[in-house]
């Protein structure tokens, strides 16, 4: 908002060619004296109330300003935190893929959820000097291009940003198909190879939204090569269970998984013994359910966990923003879920609580396979791939698997900017066998 004391000339412009400036009232006279430096220096920028008439349709324009805009800069204060104009203008920049430029004017960090999952990826400097950070701001935003990467050697940065981080660090492989099921089967050859050489071991299957995929490539499958005994002599785990709800509840991971998977196989003869079913969450007379699943994976521990990624970073029933890092020492245990998860997973859902097999169980599988089918988890891949490990973000401490894979689709990888680093080429049949001679 405009400070009574200044008077500012309306300015038309639709925003095109021009850095915009996010911003909160109580950073207003250090905008102008920006705006007045980067201008001088041929800088073209968009600010409100400056380029948008008082009376005119604010949403519309600001919205218009930050698509057509170069890119933006925002001037974050502990006051933007709680902006619902600053939130909006990050969110519409970052649907349209504009480069953002996070300036500290203090030392506060954002307490919103919102802002957290918008800034992680983003280049962030803090303000010390003020005539060296102008002086460099005009370097980064000069007329002919914008180029951030001279930032860390002139002003302190922060460190969140792995821009440029290469992907071969840490995963042992990227497989993109050109369809979700030719990817789901991918992953179920991937369970039943590992189920020949690993007996009485532990298979976690996934309980997401990839679940019935990979789930129907299973049966596909069972009807084939891998017709005589499927699973072998694995025994079978759920990774998560909604909590406070019997078997038969719709929400139950337990039915979802008897349904769509064991009772068609079962059909067809090729099921596994009831006695290898070790869904968490069924626990028996003398033990509580967590009990019972630590130490039926102290039993036989856990051989492969395809973990279906959620579009919000979370993934067996941890939110994000809500974690330390304890998180990975986390055995099978009961989590507190927000109403946000709770609609995601299922609206119906009247618990609030889920059964997980936890961090340190998913992270001791031989085999971790990241699975990601639906488009709208392009933004989860590209933060799980290129941003620090940070417990506030769940999907990041994937990285600490060893021998890890991502599971996914040529068009995931290419929303994510993961393109070059995917292998393309191969059949299910093929990927598969790659990854089990990686062991």
């Amino acid at each position: 908002m405009l400070s009574k004391s200044k008077h500012i000339k309306y300015e038309y412009s639709n925003g095109k060619d021009r850095v915009f400036l996010s911003y909160q009232r109580e950073s207003f006279d250090f905008v102008l004296k920006l705006s007045e430096y980067l201008e001088a220096n041929g800088i073209k920028t968009w600010y409100a109330p400056r380029n948008i008439k008082l009376a005119g349709l604010w949403p519309e324009k600001l919205h218009e300003a930050v698509e057509n805009c170069r890119c933006l800069l925002l001037l974050y204060t502990r006051h933007a935190d709680k902006s619902k104009h600053v939130i909006r203008e990050v969110s519409i920049a970052d649907d349209y893929n504009k480069p953002i430029l996070w300036l500290k004017l203090d030392k506060s960090e954002p307490e919103s959820k919102v802002l957290k999952y918008f800034l992680k990826l983003v280049q962030t400097v803090e303000c010390d000097k003020e005539g060296v950070l102008f002086e460099t701001l005009s370097n980064a935003l000069s007329p002919d291009s914008i180029n951030f990467s001279g930032l860390k050697d002139s002003l302190k940065l922060n460190t969140s940003s792995t821009e440029g981080l290469s992907t071969t660090q840490w995963s042992k492989g990227i497989y993109a198909f050109d369809t979700a099921d030719e990817a789901a089967e991918c992953a179920a050859r991937v369970y039943f190879e590992k189920a020949k050489v690993s007996p009485e071991r532990t298979l976690l299957l996934p309980t997401g939204r990839s679940a019935k995929r990979v789930f129907q490539a299973m049966l596909r499958l069972a009807t084939g090569e891998y017709a005589a005994s499927p699973f072998g002599d694995c025994y079978l785990m759920n990774d998560t269970e909604t909590f406070g709800v019997s078997m038969n509840h719709p929400t139950s991971r337990v039915r979802a998984i008897r349904e769509n998977l064991i009772n068609i196989l079962s059909a067809m003869n090729r099921a596994p013994e009831e006695s290898r079913l070790l869904f968490f969450g069924q626990g028996d007379d003398c033990l509580d359910p967590e009990d019972a699943a630590a130490q039926n994976l102290a039993n036989h521990p856990p051989v492969i966990h395809g973990i279906s990624i959620s579009p919000y970073m979370e993934i067996i029933g941890y939110d994000l923003g809500r974690h330390t890092g304890d998180i990975v020492n986390d055995g099978p245990r009961v989590v507190e879920v927000t109403d946000e998860t709770r609609e995601y997973i299922d609206a119906k859902q009247k618990s609030h609580s889920i059964y997980t097999v936890g961090l340190k169980t998913a992270l001791a599988t031989d085999i971790l396979l990241m699975l990601a089918f639906e488009s709208d988890k392009s933004n989860a891949i590209e933060r799980l791939f290129k941003e620090d490990v940070d417990p506030s973000v769940p999907v990041t401490l994937l990285r600490n698997h060893e021998n890890a894979y991502l599971i996914t689709t040529k068009e995931i990888v290419s929303r994510a900017g993961l393109e070059n680093h995917a292998i393309k080429n191969l059949s299910p049949t093929e990927a598969a066998k790659c990854i089990m001679n990686q062991i």
